[in-house]
């Protein structure tokens, strides 16, 4: 069955191209990101608050995923088995402009999105995709297993859409940040502790918290980057692309560079 979302049309979106991890303005490291949520590591020797707490979430923002031990089949989820469909935004062939969250290659219920809602959407692609998973989990401390690849799926989902010309860099921050909140009420039943700083327990619900908003806080800076970037063709131009074929190429004035420092090395000869 269709879900249907009231959206609003932005203007039309070129395809996207990534910064470089060479040449970001202002992006933050995994260890910058790191930092964000827990500044001054460790806070004490224990589990939540030591240095293997700060190096996971480290870890994690540099990654782009959130920690393996909570996927299906391994660890503390040994016991649940979800299948873990690919889930993927694509567009849709009726409805002009739709955008489709498929749940599977071969996905015969697809939920439709829409163009711009980013807030909406971003509800709905994390929302659907633990739905998905959560049938499959029938005990509360599982939580964790249908939310941590729920916010996995979802944060591949969001850079493909972008990537691909359906997001928007801006779409992709509401995106994001939406998820994050929703990541948070659905573990928060089982969470203990705020974050690496607070005094107590930091379970393993409060560790993976932190691990996705330090994730999201590197993806957004990255995306801030694409935003700040002068537009070339529509869509942001990496400043890679000046180092490749994707834009003016770097050899010439290499080359030229080159040429000019033989010529005054001889002259000052």
């Amino acid at each position: 069955m269709l879900v249907r979302v009231p959206v609003r049309r932005p203007p039309s979106m070129g395809r996207a191209v990534f910064p470089s991890q060479r040449f970001l303005l202002g992006a933050l490291t995994p260890d910058a990101a790191a930092r964000l949520i827990f500044p001054n590591p460790p806070r004490s020797p224990h589990p939540g608050h030591n240095m293997a707490t700060f190096d996971a979430i480290v870890a994690a923002a540099g990654s782009g995923q959130m920690s393996p031990a909570y996927l299906p089949g391994t660890g503390d989820c040994a016991g649940v088995a979800l299948g873990l469909p690919k889930a993927s935004i694509v567009k849709g062939a009726g409805a002009a402009g739709s955008l489709l969250l498929k749940m599977g290659a071969a996905s015969a219920n697809p939920i439709l999105l829409g163009v711009g809602a980013a807030a909406e959407i971003a509800s709905i692609v994390f929302g659907a995709i633990f739905g998905h998973h959560a049938k499959a989990v029938a005990k509360e401390r599982s939580i964790l297993c249908a939310a941590v690849p729920a916010a996995n799926q979802t944060l591949v989902a969001v850079d493909e859409a972008v990537e691909q010309g359906l997001f928007s860099p801006q779409n992709a921050i509401d995106a994001l940040r939406t998820m994050v909140a929703q990541f948070g009420q659905q573990v928060a039943a089982i969470q203990h502790g705020a974050d690496p700083t607070v005094a107590g327990e930091c379970n393993a619900a409060c560790l993976m918290f932190s691990e996705l908003r330090a994730i999201v806080a590197r993806k957004v800076s990255q995306y801030q980057d694409m935003l700040a970037q002068p537009p070339a063709g529509g869509a942001a131009q990496s400043i890679a692309s000046m180092f490749s074929g994707a834009g003016a190429s770097f050899l010439p004035w290499a080359a030229a560079g080159l040429v000019l420092y033989l010529i005054l090395s001889r002259g000052e000869a």
